[in-house]
């Protein structure tokens, strides 16, 4: 087990969990203070449906990149830590501009979702907003197991890791308890994994 790459897995799966779970649980509020609690199954299908579908494309990247030889294997690894570092760059330029924002965007989503009466409005509104980071973790844990080489069960340990407690932060966030200060949380982690990208 390598410490380096169990940290750097902890931070993306920490990281992401936190985003996707901080989406869910002011989504999940919203609706309890606005008298809609009938309507969180149609939250956790969403939210559950995508995280399937972010565990399906993680796999099939696991599976494609041990299926290259050298020097495809390469290639395919270079190609898949440049990509890793573009949504990484671009991630956390999105959270800069949205941050302050992103709970009056959710609010307004849902209210539309409510209004138009669509069975499935929910539920695509909590799929889409945990879909991007299920497929941007998938994205970066590609990159850093690739990296990794043989150590990459680390990375994915600690990616397990990250996002289990990442759960406990979403679920005391949704219980209204001020556990981290979201800003600094995200500020910091961006700057290590802007260097782990490197």
């Amino acid at each position: 087990m390598d410490f380096g790459f169990l940290t750097s897995g902890l931070l993306t799966g920490l990281r992401e969990g936190v985003e996707a779970a901080l989406i869910v649980s002011i989504i999940l509020a919203y609706l309890a203070k606005t008298g809609n609690r009938r309507h969180f199954g149609k939250i956790w299908l969403g939210a559950g449906v995508a995280i399937t579908l972010s565990v399906v494309i993680g796999l099939v990247l696991f599976s494609t990149i041990g299926g290259f030889e050298a020097p495809a294997e390469q290639i395919f690894e270079g190609f898949a830590m440049l990509i890793a570092a573009g949504v990484v760059t671009w991630m956390l330029f999105w959270m800069r501009r949205t941050a302050a924002n992103i709970k009056g965007q959710l609010h307004a989503g849902v209210d539309r979702a409510l209004l138009e009466g669509g069975i499935f409005g929910l539920a695509i509104l909590a799929f889409t907003a945990v879909i991007r980071e299920g497929i941007e973790t998938a994205l970066f844990l590609m990159g850093q197991a690739t990296a990794a080489g043989t150590q990459a069960g680390s990375t994915l340990i600690g990616a397990v890791i990250g996002l289990g407690i990442a759960v406990g932060i979403g679920y005391a966030l949704y219980r209204g308890a001020q556990v981290i200060n979201l800003r600094t949380f995200f500020s910091w982690t961006g700057i290590a994994l802007v260097f782990i990208a490197a």
